[in-house]
């Protein structure tokens, strides 16, 4: 999901005082410059090949038909914001199980960041007595507070799509994915960095086909990677039984501690699984 910490960029310099230093130096320097303008060439792909906003549908399990909405917004635009906030409501109720589930499996967790350290205070009389529902309602407030606050100060470089599901016929809202390019990410790479469905709406197929729409919005991506709590265990057996499989290197963002145990990293390559590619072709785009 995503994360309101601080990030922190992390420099290193080298300087050589010989001749073969500086030639090594400078080659290095070559070498990044081209590696930023191939990641560059991603998002300028994009920008040219994805379209602002669209729209799909399909069927359930059950047989219910469901529209996807979805669209391309820049992070410091007013769009972005009221999207962010609408999803707000279904994304923090699916994620009370989720958080819970993880607070409830850990009892000698750190508070170590500015997120956990919001709950703190349920434990200080030991794990045995802490009033999980009152924890739930806490993660739902922490997570809807999250997508309604300000994000407009967050890099205007990288590229965000949001797609949304709903009830054809009662227009409710079901569930919601977001993902999204960095200038850094290696070309081809998307990030799935917020998934939910509604608990009342699971095991009807939604998650997969959230999933797989972004193969309809990015068809020639190579890899899309996301990480959730190792504790999940609805997540972590749809993800493998979507072709998922663990991600042994991934990509360290300041603000994710992908070298702890409270994250499970996953990755899914095209050139390993059609999967995902496949359901996308169950989907029809609306004209």
């Amino acid at each position: 999901m995503f994360n309101s910490n601080n990030m922190a960029l992390l420099l290193c310099l080298c300087i050589g005082v010989s001749i073969i230093n500086v030639k090594l130096e400078s080659q290095v320097e070559r070498n990044n410059k081209m590696n930023e303008k191939i990641e560059n060439k991603w998002l300028e792909h994009l920008k040219q090949t994805t379209k602002l906003s669209g729209q799909f549908e399909g069927k359930d399990k059950t047989g219910v038909s469901v529209v996807f909405d979805w669209a391309r917004l820049n992070v410091q635009s007013p769009e972005f914001a009221e999207t962010l906030k609408s999803i707000g409501d279904v994304t923090s109720k699916a994620y009370v199980p989720v958080e819970s589930g993880f607070l409830r499996a850990n009892p000698n967790l750190e508070f170590d960041d500015h997120y956990l350290k919001q709950f703190e205070a349920f434990f200080l009389n030991g794990h045995e007595n802490v009033d999980w529902t009152a924890v739930g309602e806490k993660v739902q407030q922490v997570i809807k507070q999250f997508y309604s606050m300000d994000h407009s100060k967050f890099s205007a470089d990288n590229m965000y799509f949001f797609v949304t599901v709903k009830d054809k016929k009662t227009k409710e809202m079901l569930g919601a994915i977001i993902f999204f390019v960095m200038p850094e990410y290696p070309y081809g790479d998307v990030k799935c960095t917020s998934f939910a469905v509604l608990p009342s709406a699971q095991g009807r197929g939604l998650g997969k086909f959230l999933m797989s729409s972004i193969f309809i919005i990015i068809p020639d991506l190579n890899r899309i990677f996301l990480c959730t709590r190792p504790t999940n265990a609805n997540a972590l057996n749809a993800y493998r039984a979507w072709g998922f499989v663990d991600d042994v290197n991934p990509i360290k963002e300041p603000y994710f501690k992908a070298n702890t145990n409270q994250w499970a990293s996953f990755e899914y390559k095209v050139n390993s699984s059609d999967i995902l590619q496949r359901i996308a072709k169950t989907l029809t785009d609306i004209k």
